[in-house]
C-alpha cells in the first residue's frame, strides 16, 4: 500500500468515491504560436525528468508552428516510454506537444491540482499506464486509457490536507537526498586524501597486513536454505544483491572481520563481514 492509499484509508475510514480521470479533468485544447514560448516555458518530453523528478530548462524550442497551451496547476505526463514515470506539476504557463499529455481539471469544485498530482506520480497509476501502452521498441501510453483510470476523490479539505502532508515528507526526503550528498561527497574527498601516495604515511601490501583466504565447498550436512536458530552464518558466492547470498550454514570459514572481494568478473563488489562461509560459484 503506497503512502496515498494509507492516508485516504486513515483520513476517510468510511472510504472514498472514485471517478474516471475523464470525468474530472481533461486534455489541454487550447494553441499558440510556438514563437510564445522560450527555454523555460517550452516542455517537451526529453526535458521532463525520470522518475518524478520534474523537469529542466529545453534544450530545443521550435520556431515555427504551434504548440499545445498548458496552465499552472496542469500535469504534465510523458507519454513516450511511460515506464521512465515522467511527470511535473507545471508550476507557470507555457506550451507542449503531443508526446506530453497535458491535463487539465475541468471541475475544480472535485478535485484539486496538488491532490491530482500525487494521484498520478502513483506507483500504481504508472503501472496502469504501462500495462495499457502500445509498441514495443517505443511505447506510448494510450490516452483514451489513461482518462479512463479511476482517481479518488475526497472532500477537498481532505484533499488539502493530504497533499500539505506529502508536501512535507516530500521537502523532508529532498533535504536528506542533499545531506547524503554532501556527506558522501566529503567522505569521497578525504578517503582519497588519505589513500594517497605522498600523504606521508607508511604504506604496505595487502599481503604484508592480510591473509587472503578463498572459497570452498560448504561442509556436507551443514546447509540451510533459511536462517534458523543453528544456520545462522551467510554463505556468499559471487553474486549481485540478493543474488550472491546463497544460503546459511553453522560453520563459518572466516571467524573474523573480514572484507570480501568478488572473485570473478568485474562487478567491483565489496563488501565488510563478519564470520561468513564463502563458497566459490560454478
Amino acid at each position: 500500500m503506497g503512502r496515498l492509499d494509507r492516508l485516504l484509508e486513515e483520513l476517510c475510514p468510511e472510504g472514498v468515491e472514485y471517478r474516471k480521470l475523464g470525468d474530472v479533468a481533461q486534455y489541454a485544447k487550447k494553441r499558440t504560436e510556438a514563437a510564445q514560448v522560450n527555454e523555460s516555458t517550452y516542455v517537451g518530453v526529453e526535458n521532463l525528468l525520470p522518475n518524478k523528478q520534474g523537469k529542466i530548462k529545453s534544450s530545443y524550442v521550435p520556431q515555427t508552428g504551434v504548440v499545445i497551451v498548458f496552465e499552472k496547476g496542469d500535469i504534465l505526463i510523458g507519454n513516450i516510454r511511460p515506464y521512465l514515470r515522467k511527470i511535473w506539476l507545471a508550476d507557470c504557463e507555457g506550451g507542449t506537444n503531443g508526446d506530453v499529455l497535458a491535463i487539465q481539471i475541468n471541475r475544480k469544485e472535485k478535485i484539486t491540482p496538488g491532490f491530482l498530482y500525487y494521484v498520478l506520480s502513483s506507483e500504481r497509476f504508472f503501472l496502469y499506464d504501462i500495462e495499457n501502452s502500445k509498441g514495443a521498441k517505443m511505447p506510448r501510453g494510450d490516452k483514451k486509457a489513461v482518462l479512463e483510470y479511476r482517481v479518488p476523490t475526497p472532500p477537498l479539505p481532505i484533499q488539502t490536507e493530504i497533499v500539505r502532508i506529502l508536501d512535507n515528507f516530500s521537502e523532508l526526503s529532498e533535504k536528506l537526498a542533499t545531506e547524503l550528498a554532501m556527506r558522501r561527497k566529503q567522505y569521497e574527498y578525504y578517503r582519497d586524501k588519505l589513500l594517497t601516495p605522498d600523504c606521508g604515511t607508511r604504506w604496505f601490501t595487502i599481503g604484508e597486513v592480510c591473509d587472503l583466504s578463498a572459497g570452498g565447498d560448504i561442509p556436507k550436512g551443514h546447509y540451510s536454505k533459511e536462517r534458523n536458530n543453528k544456520y545462522r552464518i551467510p554463505i556468499y558466492s559471487n553474486g549481485v544483491g540478493k543474488n550472491a547470498l546463497y544460503g546459511f550454514t553453522d560453520q563459518a570459514k572466516i571467524e573474523n572481520v573480514c572484507v570480501t572481494i568478488s572473485a570473478r568478473g568485474t562487478l567491483d563488489i565489496v563488501r565488510y563481514k563478519k564470520s561468513l562461509f564463502i563458497r566459490l560459484s560454478d
